[in-house]
């Protein structure tokens, strides 16, 4: 059988990937199902470790928090995936509910939308909540004790939600 081209240059990256990490000691990773990966691939046990941001100090993301001038209450909504009707209904209960405006970072109309990623941190410090797909969105809700939602990732492309389940 002829393999389809989309397999062949998986397969092909899969080589390249394998050689290059045969030739490391040492391999560190942020999830368990990466470790897995590794483990089938190249045979080597991997440790995992925290993801980077996680390993500063939270005085050193303060030191580069921003004036940006958010509302007084608001929920912070940073969706990598697409925002579902489910997941906007379920927003607009919470804004509904405790009396919140709604900021989402990526709506091209949001005075937020050009913010800088220390911006973005800062966005995330002062929320009254999270809600998000994504993994450093949720990094930061947790370094800032910000109450956080976590939703499944909706798109085409591979999950995401296993590096989530590990954080």
């Amino acid at each position: 059988h002829r393999l389809k081209s989309s397999e062949r240059a998986k397969k092909r990256h899969q080589g390249l990937i394998k050689n290059c990490l045969d030739t490391f000691d040492y391999i560190s990773v942020r999830e368990e199902n990466a470790a897995k990966i590794i483990k089938e691939l190249v045979n080597k046990d991997s440790v995992i470790l925290i993801d980077p941001t996680m390993m500063v100090d939270k005085k050193i993301w303060d030191y580069h928090l921003t004036s940006i001038s958010p509302p007084k209450k608001y929920i912070l909504i940073y969706f990598l995936g697409e925002l579902t009707i489910e997941y906007i209904t379920f927003i607009n209960k919470i804004s509904s509910d405790y009396d919140l405006e709604i900021i989402n970072v990526l709506d091209t109309q949001s005075e937020f939308y050009e913010s800088d990623p220390f911006d973005f941190i800062t966005l995330i410090s002062k929320a009254e909540i999270v809600i998000t797909d994504s993994f450093h969105g949720s990094v930061f809700s947790i370094i800032y004790h910000i109450p956080l939602v976590i939703c499944d990732r909706k798109d085409n492309f591979l999950s995401m939600n296993s590096r989530i389940e590990t954080l």
